[in-house]
């Protein structure tokens, strides 16, 4: 699971300004408020010790920063837009998104209410941890996994896409075709095979592991393969 830091926020934050700049309603004064307020806020998803973290899920945790930054206040202005932002980029990042349904003035209710303390409705009556239980729900009810569909690509890319993420690639002992490892896990593909189909590069990359490695990973670091593919 992936909620932004401290620094991710505010460069969503600056961009936003950068955006909105020449529109009607910009945010200025831009810029960090109280740097203390951004990192409690950021931290807060986080919040345990060891195993034990008081928020489990990516909907609870991003609920739990959701709330500290639009109550917080940790920007001079633009803290609505600045934490809409920055769940939508940590949705995106989980490989979630909003469904299709939900519109932009369902998202500015939401957005209005939780700032206003009005969320789930006015004069609720629950306490801070309650709230951020029914936000959770709400995320949880208004998004939807994101589809990835995988490419076709040559063999050789996909070689180097799968070296770039730390994966080894040798040629196999008897010869005809190239054996691609990662954390135990490995394929074969035969050394006449120039293109890869798309659905067979997802399940390539589901026996390896691979479909959630960080492709910066062994950045530059070249394939372990001897011979051409």
């Amino acid at each position: 699971m992936w909620p932004p830091d401290a620094g991710t926020v505010e460069e969503i934050h600056l961009g936003l300004a950068k955006l909105f700049e020449s529109e009607n309603d910009p945010i200025s004064p831009a810029g960090v408020k109280s740097q203390q307020m951004l990192e409690s806020a950021c931290e807060r998803p986080n919040t345990g010790s060891g195993d034990h973290y008081k928020y489990k899920t990516l909907d609870t945790k991003l609920a739990a920063l959701f709330h500290s930054l639009t109550k917080n206040h940790p920007f001079h202005n633009g803290n609505k837009r600045t934490a809409l932002v920055s769940i939508l980029t940590a949705l995106h990042r989980n490989d979630r998104r909003l469904k299709s349904e939900v519109t932009d003035d369902d998202i500015y209710d939401f957005v209005v209410a939780v700032t206003a303390d009005a969320f789930p409705r006015e004069k609720h009556g629950l306490d801070v941890d309650e709230v951020v239980i029914e936000i959770a729900k709400w995320f949880k009810d208004k998004t939807t996994p994101r589809k990835i569909t995988a490419t076709g690509m040559r063999v050789n890319d996909f070689i180097a896409k799968c070296t770039a993420a730390g994966g080894l690639c040798k040629d196999a002992p008897k010869g005809g075709s190239i054996i691609i490892s990662y954390q135990g896990k490995s394929i074969r593909i035969s050394q006449a095979t120039r293109q890869i189909d798309g659905p067979v590069v997802r399940e390539y990359l589901n026996r390896l592991g691979l479909t959630n490695a960080p492709a910066s990973m062994g950045r530059d670091r070249p394939s372990r393969c001897s011979g051409s593919v």
